[in-house]
């Protein structure tokens, strides 16, 4: 494969747009972040609630999916920042 093949390969790829512009994703991990925190807390709060266990299980299930979501997208966020692209 000579370098022009390479070339040519280079200029027919699709160039990767980024989601949030690099300054403002330091904005966007401290808001994910305390957004995961909220969903983390909320869950724990409906695991020590008095209700059915279905219900107590569905809800906490739910709200831990949310929460570790957002914590992904503030992890992801975070390192961006500092220069480390995920």
């Amino acid at each position: 494969m000579g370098y022009e093949t390479l070339i040519k390969d280079q200029l027919n790829t699709i160039s990767i747009e980024p989601v949030a512009p690099l300054l403002a994703q330091r904005k966007l991990a401290i808001l994910t972040s305390l957004v995961a925190i909220i969903f983390v807390t909320l869950a724990i709060m409906v695991s020590y609630s008095k209700k059915h266990f279905i219900y107590k299980f569905a809800l906490y299930t739910i709200l831990s999916m949310i929460g570790s979501l957002f914590l992904a997208m503030g992890t992801i966020f975070t390192s961006n920042s500092f220069g480390v692209y995920i």
